[in-house]
């Protein structure tokens, strides 16, 4: 796997921005390695939630469940003052059971906006894609917090070479994407139009400012290579602002070679 891994990751982000990451195939992954890069830059970040979380992911952050506004906004202040946080939602009895961690409710991220100042970073989770790197999205989703500054896409480049029925969430809505007859078989890849068909049909009147393509370590060979350039083409020529890159290397930067 070769591309080009010239940026850094605080490069994505302004100071006082609210970032929203949705899609697939590293969301989560990202939105560490943005805190981390924020906190090594010497730029705190709060780390939050609108959907739900798994409560193994992000174990370096404190974890904060605040069940009030009150507590939201404590949980705010210990990030000014420097303290690594991710901040979920009200707990609820079907958290443990789900192990998963709750979205906190968007009336109360203009609340911890204000209390942060305009300098710290607020990095919010704002969809869930069941841990495949592409997703389908239907009515409600994405759920990016009130005020969101910044929306950043991601999408795993797997789904170019892996079976197509384990790569998509929502994978039964697929066909209503892919014109009659160019539906994949089941153990088959997407294609890179295919892929650029669902990124195409929108995150529901949402437009990101970026589309990070991630997983690019797992295109191998020079054929698997141009497919990522192919998709890179077609988002590119549909407007798509794009990085490519493998979080998994700690890498990122503008194409695929």
């Amino acid at each position: 796997m070769k591309y080009n891994g010239s940026m850094k990751f605080s490069e994505l982000i302004s100071a006082g921005q609210t970032v929203a990451v949705i899609g697939g195939g590293g969301k989560t992954g990202l939105i560490e390695k943005l805190e981390t890069a924020l906190h090594e830059a010497g730029r705190p970040a709060l780390v939050s939630v609108t959907t739900r979380l798994g409560r193994e992911q992000l174990p370096h952050l404190a974890r904060v469940e605040a069940g009030s506004p009150d507590e939201a906004l404590a949980a705010a202040e210990r990030a000014a003052r420097g303290e690594r946080l991710l901040l979920a939602g009200p707990f609820k009895p079907d958290n443990l059971t789900l192990n998963k961690f709750s979205g906190l409710p968007p009336a109360w991220f203009p609340l911890v906006r204000r209390a942060l100042g305009p300098e710290l970073s607020i990095l919010v989770e704002a969809d869930g894609s069941a841990g495949r790197p592409l997703k389908i999205h239907r009515a409600g989703e994405p759920a990016p917090p009130p005020g969101a500054d910044r929306l950043i896409a991601v999408l795993g480049l797997s789904v170019l070479v892996r079976p197509w029925v384990g790569s998509v969430h929502r994978a039964a809505d697929l066909p209503l994407l892919c014109p009659p007859g160019e539906l994949p078989e089941e153990n088959a890849p997407l294609r890179p139009a295919q892929v650029a068909a669902v990124l195409g049909a929108g995150w529901r009147g949402l437009r990101p400012d970026l589309i990070f393509l991630n997983q690019a370590d797992l295109l191998k060979s020079e054929s698997e290579r141009s497919l990522g350039r192919d998709l890179m083409a077609r988002l590119g020529s549909a407007g798509w602002p794009l990085l490519a890159g493998s979080l998994r290397d700690g890498c990122l930067g503008p194409e695929i070679r």
